[in-house]
Parts: structure tokens; sequence; C-alpha cells
């Protein structure tokens, strides 16, 4: 006797009769609805059959005399696409069940059992992309949009509505952080890591949910810079037991509080986009919150570990295709996807120390795929005392807006990454002198 699969109770054979009687009688709704395959349990062929004749803008077979067109098709295709997730639902419910009978931990289970059902949702938002969308609707949306953007300034008089980087300047230029893909690139041991680090952890502190995949360090490398950063430690005397653990506490429980909506991936080769998406939602869900940061560190080798991205023609194909990826993520959740990319060690720089998108490493059209591409390079025209150095962050790209550049001073030993003029306010004691513990004090 065969195993019962529960997915077969939601099938509707007489409503995807209706609906295929529609789309013979009407191929418009086709354009207007945009089915699936996957919405036909019973009569996929039959659909299949209907698609390529609209498709291919000839007139649909006829469907047998007893099937009747819907009266209404919009719940016709409303009830299938219900019935599409209640069937996928049904599949992840039978295979839980399974697990559970087994010795596997429940946890394990109910954490993967949130993912699966994210990954689900997601399915059901990739469905909806490409479909046609009037003119009306998406004037609708503008106006909601902003009418949403007018009342937020009317109640807190603040214009940003992005996720917030921490850098005021930037935030100006970008209005912060928007849904879609943002790129931080720059040459080797400029600081992107720390600034990506501490974008997340200012996001996360602001309320954020944030997702850190890191390819590059380990999740405890980073933990011990933020806890530099939020601390005033050096992490590297961290390591060689040379802080009084008293300090490093401290500094523990203040990395803590700043980053609990901060969780970290490592990267592996077998890591999807639908799982970031499923995990990226399970973390949204459980704050509660409508969007999320996702930080990828670093694109290249992303792609060059991705098993997905196995038949590329060569590198330049891969990282091109992860960026694609990393994109139709950011749409998927809503939310911006900060990467970092690499950069050609002989970039040349020139117009002011203005960046060159040209210089993003092995990038085929990355530059072009990406909504902001942020470029920290080394100026030749400012000093900071070692171990500070300047910086500058050009804003090379914004498909939103602006682009312009913030001068910042990078503390590699405190992993921070400030504007300059924030340096040069140093914090005031009770006896109005200048706090030696400050950013001010002697590099």
């Amino acid at each position: 006797m065969g195993q019962y699969n529960h997915a077969d109770e939601y099938v509707d054979p007489q409503t995807e009769r209706t609906v295929l009687a529609s789309l013979s009688q009407d191929p418009e709704l086709y354009w207007e609805h945009d089915p699936s395959e996957e919405l036909f349990s019973e009569h996929g062929t039959e659909f299949e059959t209907r698609q390529e004749a609209i498709e291919a803008e000839v007139e649909p077979p006829a469907v047998p005399d007893e099937w009747t067109p819907a009266d209404d098709p919009k719940g016709a295709f409303d009830r299938l696409r219900d019935l599409w997730m209640r069937r996928e639902l049904a599949t992840i419910g039978d295979a839980v069940d399974a697990r559970v009978r087994s010795n596997e931990p429940a946890g394990q289970i109910l954490q993967d059992l949130v993912e699966e059902a994210a990954e689900v949702r997601g399915e059901l938002k990739e469905g909806e992309a490409g479909a046609l969308r009037p003119n009306e609707d998406v004037l609708s949306d503008v106006l909601s949009e902003a009418e949403e953007a007018r009342e937020h300034y009317q109640a807190t008089g603040d214009p940003i509505r992005g996720v917030k980087t921490g850098i005021g300047r930037l935030d100006e230029i970008t209005g912060g952080l928007q849904p879609g893909l943002t790129i931080l690139s720059g040459g080797p041991g400029v600081g992107k890591t720390t600034l990506a680090l501490q974008i997340g952890a200012d996001a996360a502190s602001e309320g954020v949910p944030t997702l850190y995949v890191t390819f590059e360090n380990s999740p405890s490398q980073l933990v011990l810079k933020g806890m530099g950063r939020v601390g005033g430690i050096n992490p590297k005397d961290v390591r060689r037991g040379t802080v009084p653990m008293n300090e490093t506490r401290e500094a523990a429980e203040a990395w803590r509080k700043k980053a609990r909506r901060l969780s970290f991936i490592e990267g592996r080769s077998d890591l999807s986009r639908g799982q970031i998406r499923g995990k990226a939602r399970r973390w949204m869900n459980r704050f509660e919150a409508d969007r999320c940061l996702v930080v990828v560190d670093y694109l290249q080798l992303y792609a060059k570990a991705s098993e997905d991205l196995s038949d590329s023609d060569g590198l330049r194909e891969r990282v091109e295709r992860m960026g694609q990826r990393l994109r139709e993520l950011a749409m998927e959740l809503r939310s911006p996807v900060l990467a970092i990319a690499s950069q050609n060690r002989s970039a040349k720089y020139s117009d002011g120390g203005r960046a060159s998108l040209d210089t993003l490493k092995e990038s085929g059209d990355l530059e072009y795929g990406a909504d902001v591409v942020a470029i920290l390079t080394e100026p030749d025209d400012r000093q900071a005392t070692d171990p500070a150095s300047p910086v500058d962050l050009t804003v090379a790209k914004n498909r939103n807006g602006e682009t312009g550049r913030v001068e910042l001073i990078f503390r590699p030993d405190r992993g921070t990454m400030r504007p300059e003029s924030y340096h040069d306010e140093a914090p005031q004691a009770s006896d109005g002198k200048a706090s030696p513990g400050g950013d001010s004090a002697p590099f």
C-alpha cells in the first residue's frame, strides 16, 4: 500500500477546467493573471497547450463543450494559486511528520520548517515577476509610496526612508540603502569589510534585521572586530591576551546590545539564493519587520564557490550572474543587499580622486546591474596619523539620485570607519577638556 500524500487533498479539477475554458474564450486573461503550470495539478498539459498558443499569438484550442468559463475569472485564478501553495505546504508537512517521528532534534526541524515555508512564499513572489502591469496600477503604487514618504517626513522630519548606514553624508546622497543591489568596492586593505560590518551593525541597532553572509572572515572574527569598534579595544590585543578581561567583557556586552538584530551566515558552495531568502524571511519574522539588510562578503568569492554557477563560462560570467542573483534577492525581499566586490589592483584613479566603475574586478556587466556602486580609495591629498588612514568613499553610480564623495578616516586597530569631521569633534570631559578616550585622541 502506497504512502498517503496530503497534497492530493488540495486539487480542484473543476476550477482548473473553468479557467482553461476562460482562457480559450478570452486569451487576454492569460496576460492579465499570468498563470503558471504549477497551478494546474490535473490539467497541466491542457494549460501548456493554451499557453503556447496564446504566447505565439494564435487562437487557443477550444475546450470540451461541458467545460464552461468561470463566472469570476479572478476568483478562479486566486483559488488555484491558493491550492498550489497548500499543496506545497502539505508536502513540507508530510516531510516534517516523518522527521518528527525520527530522532532528529526538534529545534532543527522547526528551523527548517520556517525556512521552507518562506521558500514557498518566495516562489510565489517569483511567479509574480515579469507580470504585465498596466500603467494605472503602477501609478497607484507610486502615489501610495509618495503618500507614505510624505507622512513619514511630516511625522519625523527625517527625509531618509532607506536603511541608514550610520554615515550621514552617505545617507544624504543615497537616501539610505534602498531595495536593490549596492556594490561596495575597493582595493585590498582599504576597509571594505570594516565598513560593511559597521553598516550592518548600525542598521541592526536601528531595528533593521540584518544578515551578514561571509565567505572570507569567520563570524568570530567579525564579532571581535565589532567588539573593537564599540568597546575601543584592539582585536589583535584581545587575541594576544593583553587586554584585561573586564574590558573585553564590557566590549562584548556593548556589542551584544548593538547587534541583537544581526545574524551571520557562513558561506558554503551549496548556499543558494533561495536559502538566503528563506533565512532572511525567518529573521524578519522574528522581529516582525517588513524589510531587512543582507550583506555579502564578498561577491567574487561567492561566485567562485557557488555550485549553482558551475556551468558558467569563466569567472567573469560567474561574477556577472551572481550580481544578477543578488539583485533578484533584493527585489524578492524588497530590501537592500550590500555586496562587497574586489577591485583591480592596478586600478587607476583620476578626476580629483573619483573612482572609476570599470575597476570592478572580473565584473562583467556588474556595474550596470547594480543600483548603487560605492568605491573606497586612498586619497593623495589627505593624511592621518598612524594607525589611522584617510579614505574616500565615492558613490560612482546611484540609479535613484545623485553621486558624490564622503571623506572618512579608517581605524583598522579599532574597526571603525567614520567621517573625517567626526574626528574633529572631540568628546568633552567634565572639566571641558577633550577626553583622551575619544576618537580625537592621537592616532
